[in-house]
């Protein structure tokens, strides 16, 4: 009964997640997305009575459980940054090796989510501001592959054309990521 108890308790919280990321809930100050926020190094040792409580982010498990509940790969900040660009701009210089294994697993994790390799912030792709040479090799063994939308989207965004009002709001962030 227990373990039925815990499963509910589960699928509970995974629903309860689920409708915070599709309310779109966006920090104020750079309108940064929890799966952004779950991307950027964070180390905090607490006590709680005679136990140790540590948070690291990035996590593998936080992002694995946020992209199960739908979160958005590819939404993109007040800076055009998507998840991957916040993740790849620190350069983990402080972490062990086995650190750096989750840190390659949830790059997997979020390429094979949809991330999209070929967005641009600042006229940089997310391989542009990679800081540690980790990220460069993994960026190389996953070349980017653009689809005919992205290419689409880039042309749209070279040649500076007016689409704002024109196609639906969806498309409209696609192409701004672009």
């Amino acid at each position: 009964y227990s373990g039925e108890k815990e499963r509910e308790r589960r699928r509970i919280i995974h629903q309860l997640v689920q409708q915070l990321l599709d309310s779109d809930y966006r920090t104020v100050s750079d309108h940064k997305t929890l799966l952004h926020l779950s991307l950027i190094p964070y180390h905090k040792d607490r006590w709680l009575g005679h136990i140790s409580i540590v948070t690291t982010f990035p996590s593998l498990p936080v992002v694995k459980f946020l992209l199960s509940c739908r979160a958005s790969v590819n939404a993109i900040d007040n800076d055009h940054y998507t998840p991957l660009h916040d993740f790849v701009l620190n350069d983990y210089k402080h972490f062990l090796h086995l650190q750096w294994i989750d840190i390659e697993n949830i790059f997997r994790l979020l390429i094979n989510s949809g991330a999209h390799l070929d967005a641009i912030a600042h006229g940089r792709t997310p391989e542009d501001c990679a800081k540690n040479t980790r990220f460069q090799r993994l960026f190389e063994a996953h070349p980017i592959q653009l689809h005919l939308k992205c290419i689409c989207a880039r042309l749209i965004q070279k040649e500076k054309i007016n689409y704002i009002n024109s196609i639906p709001t969806h498309l409209q962030s696609f192409i701004e990521m672009h």
